[in-house]
């Protein structure tokens, strides 16, 4: 009896001591040892990734980039495109703002006296002293137009304003818009643009909205050539025209060219299709206010 009864108190023992197993969550498999899979996979990923599995991650983000890095660029391209074309059809609005102010002409684009440029303070004062417009977002920071002070000169009725630094050929002025004031081809006297100098009789002088004969394809002003690597002018980058290289506009939209026209919208061309190189009647014609190509 004393036997059985000491058998018994290490049975009760033997179960008070027995290793308590847990139950699985549900949806857990039982191992064979008792542990469950799920759990010793989250406990290998304790240890993060390996080696292998770096590199895989590495090479997937890489192609990604190299996939989609072309198409980033066109977008950007793209927006600066339609930021410039915006810009241009604000100063046109301005051109034709000045014009209702000044029986229909133009504003001019040189003082012939000094070699202002007086074109971009003119339209400035018109956009009430806005100068953002002014700057293709696509060009060369240099071409930003900036106010400086500190010239000492007093204000004058092309819109430059007090103590102001003129901007103008000679004085290392850039600028990213060229106002077609020559026309094709250039020569003096024989002004077929919009009309190149303020205080200047005859064709060289103011020119009226008017004597337009195709507004719709007369080019007012566009991107201009500022890169001295495409042969840009240097003196003259506020200036475009379709006869020399110097003042050809600058293709700086993915070889294409932003150009305002007489009738206040802006067009997107390639530069083969505005310059008088290939001596083509239908590209001379839209520099001049008359609609006829000049030989």
């Amino acid at each position: 009896m004393e036997h059985m009864l000491m058998r018994t108190t290490y049975l009760e023992a033997g179960l008070l001591h027995r290793e308590r197993v847990e139950p699985a969550p549900c949806g857990e498999r039982i191992g064979p040892r008792g542990a469950s899979p799920d759990a010793e996979y989250r406990a290998r990923r304790r240890h993060g990734f390996t080696l292998i599995e770096l590199l895989v991650v590495v090479s997937i983000i890489a192609l990604l980039i190299a996939i989609l890095l072309p198409s980033l660029s066109k977008a950007m391209a793209s927006a600066r495109q339609v930021v410039c074309a915006s810009n241009e059809r604000q100063m046109g609005m301005a051109v034709m703002t000045y014009g209702l102010d000044h029986k229909q002409y133009f504003p001019a684009g040189v003082n012939r006296s000094n070699g202002d440029w007086i074109w971009p303070p003119t339209l400035r004062r018109e956009l009430a002293g806005a100068m953002d417009v002014f700057y293709c977002p696509a060009a060369d920071p240099k071409t930003r137009w900036v106010r400086k002070l500190g010239s000492g000169l007093a204000p004058d009725v092309y819109g430059w304003q007090q103590d102001e630094y003129h901007l103008g050929s000679g004085r290392g002025s850039w600028f990213s818009y060229g106002y077609n004031v020559w026309g094709y081809p250039f020569y003096p006297g024989n002004a077929l643009g919009t009309g190149t100098y303020h205080n200047v009789g005859g064709s060289d002088g103011y020119q009226t909205m008017s004597s337009v004969v195709a507004p719709a394809t007369f080019i007012v002003l566009g991107d201009s050539n500022w890169d001295l690597n495409t042969l840009g002018d240097v003196n003259w980058s506020a200036y475009i025209g379709g006869y020399a290289p110097r003042q050809y506009p600058g293709a700086v939209h993915v070889e294409r060219v932003n150009t305002l026209r007489g009738d206040g919208h802006a067009e997107t061309e390639r530069q083969d299709e505005l310059i008088t190189a290939a001596f083509n009647d239908q590209v001379n014609r839209q520099w001049n206010r008359d609609n006829r190509p000049h030989w």
